[in-house]
């Protein structure tokens, strides 16, 4: 259910900023606005997509292989410290894809 709450908040996010680029410029990662302390680029970025193909491989590739991790979190740790593994997976995810 993670899974498909990201995939879906993922998507309107970024067909928002497809059709609005002052919300792209605010989201995007861009080292010199994080210096200045706008520190939700971090992950905010991870929302976006360049086009609508990114967007749905991206999108397509995340379903198949987070749904299974998902789905192993929950199984071996209880569903709710499963979920916050998966969470804070994902985001940590995020974060060192920038690095």
């Amino acid at each position: 259910m993670i899974t498909i709450t990201l995939i879906v908040l993922t998507s309107i996010v970024s067909i928002l900023a497809f059709r609005n680029n002052a919300l792209m410029e605010r989201m995007i990662f861009y080292p010199p606005a994080v210096r200045r302390g706008e520190w939700h680029r971090l992950l905010t970025y991870g929302l976006l997509h360049a086009d609508y193909m990114h967007l749905i491989f991206n999108m397509f590739t995340l379903y198949f292989f987070a749904t299974d991790i998902e789905q192993k979190c929950k199984t071996q740790l209880g569903e709710r410290v499963g979920a916050l593994c998966f969470i804070v997976l994902y985001i940590s995810a995020l974060l060192v894809s920038i690095l």
